[in-house]
């Protein structure tokens, strides 16, 4: 049996819904003793706010915004809880995919989120000055009854300027992004192979 690639996995849905795009992040998890459809449920109920760790480096993250919406400047993270997969919009679910979809100005403190209503709002969304992300979820089958979880995101960014403010959040995230998706990766194994226990 072949055993399928990060891109091989993702490009259905990544290709979708975000062909076009100047950065990407790929990370996989493999032997999981759980069947398709336990393994999409637990990244649906999945909850990254339940991670203490997680929640130390994003509250890191967002800590310059907070101390000015406590010292009176307004913005978007005055009234809600701190930034996570919640905040995604669902794009598409198929048999083995799930398609998370995002767009804002991630380099900005508050993240300049826009809502999104539906996956074809996203699609069409054309405006300078935003990054779009997609972050797709794939399962695939691997040798003896296992599976491969895979995970990949991509972000495209329309115009020069938002390409370099980017570049300058991406030059500071990586490591900690690659590494909280490995961790989450590791845990949505432990969740999928417990429930299919």
């Amino acid at each position: 049996m072949k055993i399928a690639t990060i891109s091989d996995a993702t490009q259905v849905l990544a290709d979708r819904y975000l062909p076009t795009f100047q950065f990407s992040e790929k990370h996989g998890i493999a032997g999981i003793k759980a069947p398709v459809d336990v393994i999409l449920a637990a990244i649906k109920n999945y909850d990254d706010r339940s991670d203490r760790v997680v929640n130390f480096l994003q509250a890191t993250r967002e800590v310059p915004s907070r101390i000015a919406a406590a010292l009176g400047s307004k913005n978007a993270l005055a009234e809600r809880a701190r930034f996570g997969l919640a905040d995604f919009f669902q794009l598409e679910e198929t048999g083995n995919e799930i398609a998370l979809g995002l767009i804002g100005r991630f380099w900005k403190f508050d993240y300049g989120l826009v809502q999104i209503e539906d996956a074809g709002e996203f699609l069409n969304f054309a405006a300078p000055g935003y990054g779009k992300l997609v972050m797709v979820w794939s399962v695939v089958p691997a040798a003896g009854g296992q599976h491969q979880l895979l995970t990949e995101t991509r972000v495209f960014c329309p115009d020069r300027q938002s390409r370099f403010l980017f570049s300058l959040y991406w030059i500071a995230i990586r490591l900690a992004s690659g590494w909280i998706r490995t961790r989450v990766l590791a845990q949505l194994k432990s969740d999928a192979e417990n429930a299919a226990a």
